[in-house]
């Protein structure tokens, strides 16, 4: 897995994390998780499931769980 995923992981650890400490809202929680999200070089959207913790790409209509590259 590329270095800026792993690293994405590890802010999202942090956040939900935080988010369960309730030392952030809901909102705030979802907001700063769509900032998480990569574009490889194939140009897919990347995000980590909010709920499931896992990764899903864009496939230009739905959210499709995957490794990341």
């Amino acid at each position: 897995m590329e270095e800026r995923f792993k690293k994405v992981e590890s802010d999202f650890v942090q956040l939900r994390k935080d988010y369960q400490q309730e030392k952030i809202s809901e909102r705030e929680f979802k907001d700063r998780l769509k900032q998480l999200r990569l574009t490889d070089k194939n140009g897919r959207c990347w995000t980590i499931g909010a709920k499931t913790g896992k990764w899903y790409y864009y496939d230009g209509s739905d959210w499709v769980e995957a490794n990341p590259p």
